[in-house]
């Protein structure tokens, strides 16, 4: 979600709780520089605690032959 000016609302608590924030992050080893980026930019601009979470592609692929 995004205010009128573009920025996304800042969040100043996660509601009071002290259990981490979740956040989970698609991973593409084809990709890792974004991956990289993401997790960074997520560290740096949060105020509240977060825990970040992989979801490896390559573990969801089918791996098939014809």
């Amino acid at each position: 979600m995004t205010t009128a000016n573009g920025n996304a609302p800042q969040v100043a608590n996660n509601g009071g709780a002290s259990k981490p924030f979740k956040i989970f992050i698609s991973y593409d080893s084809r990709e890792d520089e974004a991956y990289a980026v993401c997790h960074h930019s997520n560290l740096k601009r949060t105020s509240i605690t977060v825990e970040i979470t992989l979801i490896v592609q390559s573990n969801f692929r089918v791996h098939t032959t014809l």
